[in-house]
């Protein structure tokens, strides 16, 4: 019976080499390791019950102990996971079939257990090859090719004689470079950015860098590549839009938010490379917080490291952290999303609004808004909204008194009951965003007999309290409803529970009072 463990076992390789493994009744798997598909996983784990099983995120690692709770396999995580699979005791050979530089180091490890490497991993050699090599031959191990051209090769010098092999012709498609004369590539001019980038966003992949690259290079063949060309192509964004909206998550912009989301949609940009720049934005943030000495680590010019400096020093470390952990956690669910816009949406409204999550870093984050507020000498507003005129910034500007519920006065305006008995129907005129702001919104009456408008904080509040003309437009389609001029306030607060604290809801209360009559 012959005995392996597989590196990437949820990719094309590894469903691969257990398809070769169901259809063979000799081969034992021990073990398996995957990136982050812990549904293929276990399905895999059921059918073939390994000793061993690893996948690169502890929090996945936990989902799946978890799920196979009631089978006899050993769930790990992270490098180590990869490292203990890699030299699981009783395997003779190691199925390599993960991604990029990552399998360096489980290979050289595996080699050194006397492994025999079945090798699907490019990278391996390319990178580490003078490594690799000599250890495997100072072992006593094969490194056996199992991908693609290079196992086409070593398969025709295994059918006969090596002195009667001349050449090996490998056949393409074509490519972007058919009937190109080689003179022409040699001239091809890459500005050393654009390279970086590139690489970069191949995310240690070799084969997959070289792909970018190729592509990139079609696009302007005959012309220098330049970095704002390959940005281009690649649906890309340029770090000075991530400076732009980092400047409104710091003022809590959500709709300054959302706007500068559409630029980046209407100018083509792909959205899952925007999450992934952003991430790296976000890294690059970190590093230059934490060290003086980061000009080697990150690849920015000199101009864009003394603004990135600058943006730096307006975050907290822990705030920081907390927009990588977002982002993060959101790379991972858009890959495969059918609605990716609204999911950034979603993160940027949990970046400009910590009061929406309960976790550390969120509450830190709030903490840490309110010492600044009050190291500049500006009192702080307790929780009873925020309304028109004092919206933002401005309302904590000055000290606000626990206000006590407000009670109605005896007498409430006609215009104010006509508003509130039609309301349904003055919502159904409106168009949206509007119309769905004004179905959430709750309707009360302000101490000088106005009608007040009350909306959750958000992006209700930033369309009638932020962006110009929209409270104008409301008041018009209200003064229309009655016939004659209205004067309205709109206010915001944070929850519905808020607003049962310290408003009174004018349509129940109009409501019962009609009821009363009728009787």
């Amino acid at each position: 019976m012959k005995k392996i463990a597989i590196l990437g076992s949820t990719g094309s390789i590894g469903t691969q080499t257990l398809e070769v493994v169901r259809g063979n009744g000799d081969i034992e798997v021990l073990a398996l390791a995957a990136g982050g598909n812990i549904r293929l996983l276990e399905e895999q784990i059921r059918e073939f019950h390994p000793k061993l099983a690893a996948v690169w995120k502890e929090e996945k690692a936990k989902e799946l102990r978890e799920n196979v709770c009631d089978l006899d396999v050993k769930i790990v995580s992270g490098m180590d996971g990869l490292l203990e699979v890699a030299v699981m005791p009783g395997a003779k050979t190691l199925v390599t079939a993960i991604v990029g530089m990552i399998g360096i180091r489980p290979t050289i490890e595996a080699i050194k257990a006397g492994k025999d490497i079945a090798l699907a991993n490019k990278e391996t050699l390319v990178t580490a090859g003078h490594i690799i090599m000599p250890l495997a031959k100072e072992c006593g191990v094969s490194i056996l090719p199992v991908d693609s051209e290079h196992s086409a090769i070593f398969q025709s010098l295994q059918g006969g004689q090596e002195k009667a092999l001349h050449k090996i012709l490998l056949t393409a498609s074509g490519g972007p470079f058919r009937g190109k004369k080689r003179k022409e590539l040699e001239q091809i001019q890459v500005e050393e950015k654009a390279l970086r980038y590139i690489a970069k966003s191949a995310d240690g992949a070799m084969r997959d860098a070289l792909s970018l690259l190729d592509q990139c290079i079609a696009f302007h063949f005959g012309e220098e590549l330049t970095y704002d060309k390959v940005l281009d192509i690649l649906g890309a964004v340029d770090t000075e839009v991530f400076g732009r909206l980092l400047r409104h998550v710091l003022q809590g912009d959500v709709t300054g938010c959302i706007g500068l989301l559409e630029e980046v949609v209407m100018q083509g940009r792909e959205l899952g490379q925007f999450v992934t720049d952003l991430t790296w934005y976000l890294r690059n943030l970190l590093l230059v917080k934490s060290s003086d000495d980061i000009e080697n680590v990150i690849d920015v010019s000199s101009d864009n490291l003394a603004r990135m400096r600058e943006e730096a020093d307006l975050l907290e470390t822990a705030a920081i952290m907390r927009y990588i952990r977002i982002f993060s956690e959101l790379s991972g669910q858009i890959k495969y999303a059918a609605q990716k816009r609204i999911l950034i949406e979603i993160a940027l409204i949990k970046l400009c609004r910590p009061s929406m999550e309960k976790d550390h870093e969120s509450v830190l984050e709030r903490i840490r808004a309110v010492e600044e507020k009050l190291e500049k000498g500006i009192a702080v507003m307790p929780s009873g909204g925020v309304s028109e005129g004092n919206s933002s910034d401005q309302a904590w500007n000055r000290p606000q008194e626990p206000k006590e519920r407000p009670t109605l006065p005896k007498a409430i305006p006609e215009d104010v009951q006509t508003i509130v008995s039609k309301w349904p129907s003055i919502v159904g005129r409106t168009s949206m965003p509007m119309k769905q702001y004004l179905k959430d919104a709750n309707l009360s009456l302000g101490g000088d007999n106005r009608l007040t408008i009350v909306v959750e904080d958000g992006l209700a509040s930033d369309y009638f309290l932020r962006q110009e003309g929209h409270k104008e437009l409301l008041i018009q389609t209200l003064s229309e409803a009655v016939g004659k001029e209205i004067d309205v306030t709109i206010q915001s607060v944070p929850d519905q529970n808020t607003f049962a604290q310290n408003y009174v809801d004018l349509s129940q209360v109009i409501h019962m009072e009609i009821e009363e009559v009728e009787e």
